[in-house]
């Protein structure tokens, strides 16, 4: 019987808010239990845990992905309940997951903050693996409403509610910021484009902002030319790389693609063109002063995002678009360059964002 008590005290310590009882690993919570505690400690600012991480379910519930899931929020320092703040939704890269941002992003936002360098704010880091941690070999879901489930509608309708009913969050739209890395920074370009009514700015770290990219030679890797660039319309060949890391390592389509739609779909083209960047600043008909844009990239970058970024930029100016693009000589797709491009990032946003306010 003792033991039966024990299962259950375990259970009403563990299982979090109502709604969200699911079983969560409680062995990998308990090792970084003190994580967030021993960060804390370090920041002027606070994060507040509403994830399984740290040894209690925290969790909030997601309708659009019928789960419960992770989330942090980074609290400025001087954090005012009373006072209405900016706020940047951050989200990760392919192989990360939302704990990244306890030691990329946040950390040097509360440093500039603390500075007086960048203006006092909330961000959202947000989970956006399939099942809710990170895998060896993780499928890529892009923040993409796509078979893997309708995760562009859990950001943009249940983590977009969960943070506007629990905080103060200043209402106009040019002081909400969708940003990320990667997969994370292609979603906050897509995810703004589409929602410019309630989002200002978007920023990318080496985004993949044209997802159908390829030179005129049908290569998928070669260097940006106006003048010798297509769009790809066969997503068949899926044992084509579209990256290579260490430079010879080949990263095959299928690895990217197969799990937001079978190759087998013959719809598979138009559901790329409908999440391709690129081309929704045409199907969106995107204006001058929608939204402020911000894309970094490496020369170097091993899935060929400098061309993705650069057809963009080109597109964008074409349509009398205002974009910043911060292009670092050498830099690779990987964290040191998503590390170095946080102060740009920080320096750019601060420009457009304003004070914390009374509402």
């Amino acid at each position: 019987m003792r033991y039966c008590w024990l299962w259950l005290a375990l259970v009403l310590l563990f299982a979090g808010p109502a709604g969200c009882t699911q079983a969560f690993f409680f062995s990998h919570s308990l090792f970084r239990r003190g994580e967030l505690e021993r960060l804390n400690r370090r920041l002027e600012g606070q994060i507040v845990d509403h994830t399984a991480n740290h040894g209690v379910n925290r969790r909030f519930y997601s309708e659009a992905l019928q789960s419960c899931r992770d989330l942090y929020v980074y609290l400025p320092p001087g954090y005012n309940a009373s006072r209405q703040y900016p706020v940047m939704f951050w989200m990760h890269a392919f192989t990360s997951d939302e704990c990244d941002f306890l030691k990329t992003v946040a950390p040097q936002f509360d440093a500039a903050i603390a500075k007086g360098c960048m203006k006092p704010l909330i961000i959202v880091s947000i989970d956006g693996t399939v099942d809710g941690r990170c895998q060896p070999i993780p499928k890529a879901t892009f923040f993409s409403n796509s078979q893997l489930g309708r995760y562009e509608d859990y950001v943009m309708d249940d983590v977009w509610q969960f943070i506007h009913r629990r905080y103060p969050i200043d209402p106009d739209r040019n002081q909400h910021v969708l940003a990320g890395a990667s997969m994370g920074g292609g979603a906050a370009f897509r995810m703004g484009m589409r929602n410019r009514d309630r989002v200002g700015l978007v920023m990318g770290i080496y985004p993949p902002l044209n997802l159908r990219y390829k030179d005129c030679k049908g290569g998928l890797l070669g260097n940006f030319n106006p003048n010798c660039m297509e769009l790809r319309d066969d997503f068949s060949r899926q044992h084509l790389a579209v990256a290579r890391y260490f430079g010879f390592i080949p990263i095959p389509l299928k690895i990217l693609l197969n799990p937001l739609v079978s190759r087998q779909n013959p719809l598979a083209i138009d559901y790329v063109s409908s999440e391709n960047p690129y081309e929704l600043l045409d199907t969106l008909d995107i204006k001058p002063n929608d939204l402020g844009m911000f894309a970094a990239y490496g020369t170097l970058d091993q899935f060929n995002m400098d061309a993705q970024v650069e057809s963009f930029a080109y597109r964008a100016r074409e349509r009398g678009l205002e974009m910043t693009v911060i292009k670092q000589k050498g830099g690779r797709h990987d964290s040191r360059a998503a590390i170095s491009f946080v102060p740009d990032m920080i320096a750019w946003l601060n420009q457009r964002l304003t004070d914390s306010k009374s509402p």
